[in-house]
């Protein structure tokens, strides 16, 4: 009996001795930004390194190995599914460009990768666009 009433303390001394971990907050992971559109260069066939290739999607290339900048023709959708299409200059997953309405209107985007050969683009005043790379 003195043995069970031995191991009920020692077991009721640890349960209190122990104090709970307050859990450590992980600071918060910033989205990057999209690229200014400074990014879209005016002439860039002036450019040493660029690069036609019409046997893939992409219009051009910059750069050297590991660090191009690609452009795109790229055609979508805005959130009442009206169509749009442009052109878009990417480095790594993060761009910008210039679409436009079927009426002629148009305007500026930054774009971002979210999957193959699916872009999200935003405009100055936020809105969205589902892009897609033509083929």
């Amino acid at each position: 009996m003195n043995k069970l009433i031995l191991l009920y303390c020692l077991l009721l001394f640890l349960h209190t001795g122990c104090k709970k971990e307050k859990p450590v907050e992980l600071p918060k992971e910033e989205s990057k930004p999209f690229y200014a559109p400074s990014t879209v260069l005016e002439n860039p066939e002036k450019e040493p390194t660029y690069k036609e290739d019409t046997a893939t999607l992409y219009e051009y290339r910059i750069g050297k190995s590991g660090d191009y900048t690609y452009n795109y023709d790229v055609i979508g959708t805005d959130k009442e599914e009206n169509v749009v299409e442009g052109n878009i200059t990417i480095k790594d997953k993060y761009g910008n460009g210039e679409l436009k309405y079927s009426n002629g209107n148009t305007f500026t985007v930054t774009v971002e990768w979210i999957g193959h050969g699916k872009l999200l683009a935003k405009d100055k005043k936020e809105n969205e666009y589902s892009l897609v790379v033509k083929e």
